[in-house]
């Protein structure tokens, strides 16, 4: 058997047996098999962003039709991890999403700080953030679709939201500090963990004394990261982190 192409299907729903036709897919898988020029006998996985992952074959090309051959049913990661971002402009931020959404976070908010590169005219860009974190989705197999949340959101209000709000900040990566101080590791609840990541600038210093009131010091080490780079490796910590069951 060769590759398996993995492809997205979040906006209509799937049989979990039987067969399907194109016509029955949403409008990006349609165009995405079209540009495929799939053949019969192909393999193809779909991903309906809420846990399911479809093994499918290509039974008939004129018009396609799909066989079911397995359906798995993923868990969604525990705790949520939601990144909250101090976006950078351009390909920073598309790099942060697809590394994010690659290590496992489960929703992303944007931030408009103080050092923030982006105008008070300018949209948040949560419609391309999307588009990039769901292309991750396909690359790596992903099963839950990444929830970006529409419009900019402001420090204060983003703190007040349930759940355990972690800091991820350089001045903490100088002391060369990884993870939380092993008294101060936090229980994940329901709400789950919510991470904030500072601009290519750093948080001002009104930002500093607004988060180191409301959230918990999580350090990188002693190097200063690209926000990318910030973004990935936090993620990746807690994922480990929570998984080893150091938190309970």
């Amino acid at each position: 058997m060769g590759q398996i192409t993995t492809l997205l299907n979040f906006h209509s729903t799937l049989p979990f047996k039987g067969t399907f036709s194109l016509a029955e897919l949403d409008p990006g898988a349609q165009h995405h098999l079209k540009v495929l020029r799939i053949r019969s006998g192909e393999e193809f996985r779909f991903i309906d962003g809420q846990g399911s992952i479809l093994h499918t074959r290509c039974t008939q090309i004129r018009p396609p039709v799909f066989e079911v051959l397995n359906v798995a049913k993923n868990k969604a990661l525990t705790p949520k991890i939601e990144l909250c971002l101090a976006a950078p402009k351009g390909d920073l931020l598309w790099e942060a999403v697809t590394q994010a959404t690659e290590v496992g976070v489960s929703s992303i908010r944007l931030i408009r700080s103080q050092h923030v590169q982006y105008t008070k005219q300018q949209d948040a860009p949560t419609a391309r953030v999307q588009k990039i974190s769901d292309s991750a989705c396909e690359q790596c197999s992903r099963a839950w679709r990444v929830e970006v949340h529409p419009n900019w959101h402001k420090l204060e209000d983003c703190l007040k939201l349930p759940g355990t709000a972690v800091v991820a900040d350089e001045n903490l990566s100088t002391k060369g500090i990884y993870g939380f101080a092993a008294s101060e590791i936090p229980t994940a609840t329901t709400a789950g963990l919510r991470i904030f990541i500072g601009p290519e600038g750093g948080w001002s210093e009104e930002e500093r004394q607004i988060l180191g009131a409301s959230a918990r010091a999580f350090g990188l080490g002693p190097l200063i990261l690209r926000v990318p780079t910030a973004a990935a490796t936090a993620i990746h910590l807690l994922r480990g982190l929570y998984s080893s069951g150091l938190s309970r």
